[in-house]
Order: structure tokens, then C-alpha cells, then sequence
């Protein structure tokens, strides 16, 4: 993880000169996991339900995932929370109340930091 210079160099030959390229920067991140609990289960109208997400870094990162979480109900966003974590699991928790009955879907999405996709 963190970002690598990576370049090319040729040794030449009885034909060819030596050659070797420019440096280029390369970040290599990870990939971590994330999981979304909605409490309570079931809802009521006017009924307050806590919306978690779970990020939880991937085991070649020593760090925990830092940025923001997304929360979305049926695909529009409702929410950006900052994650808080310690260790290599980070939390963000959006608090939410639906005024109107009907089946949802919520889901979450992660933005990423410096060492995590």
C-alpha cells in the first residue's frame, strides 16, 4: 500500500542503446469489506431506525478505513456520514425516519481514503 515509482530500463545491446523511461507514480490501495446493519428490522412509519455501516480494512492494511459512507434509500442518497474506527474496523451510523409506508432498499457505498478503494 502507498504509492510506488515504478519505471523501465533496457540494457541495450550490439544494436541498441541503453534506454530507460521516466518514473511514473502508481498508489496501491486495497480493497476493504463493508456490511450494513438497519435497526430495528422491521419499521414504522415515524419510527426512528439507525442505518450502520461497517467498513472493515483489508488484512495487508495495518490501518483503519477512514473518509465517508453514502447511505441511499432505493437508490437516492439520504446521507453522508464520516467513518470513526479504531484497529481496522471504522462505523458510520446514519439515523433515519421514513414517512411513508413501502417496501425500501438501502444500501451503503464507501468513498475510500488514501490506503483503501
Amino acid at each position: 500500500m502507498g504509492t510506488r515509482s515504478i519505471s523501465a530500463a533496457y540494457a541495450g545491446d550490439i544494436n541498441n542503446n541503453a534506454s530507460s523511461s521516466a518514473l511514473f507514480s502508481l498508489a496501491v490501495k486495497t480493497t476493504p469489506s463493508i456490511s450494513l446493519k438497519v435497526t430495528p428490522t422491521t419499521a414504522t412509519v415515524g419510527q426512528p431506525l439507525a442505518l450502520t455501516a461497517t467498513v472493515v480494512a483489508n488484512t495487508l492494511n495495518t490501518s483503519f478505513p477512514t473518509g465517508t459512507v453514502n447511505f441511499f434509500d432505493n437508490g437516492v442518497s439520504v446521507g453522508s456520514i464520516n467513518l470513526t474506527g479504531s484497529a481496522k474496523t471504522s462505523v458510520a451510523t446514519l439515523n433515519r425516519i421514513f414517512s411513508q409506508a413501502g417496501k425500501r432498499t438501502i444500501t451503503a457505498a464507501y468513498s475510500g481514503d488514501a490506503s483503501n478503494n
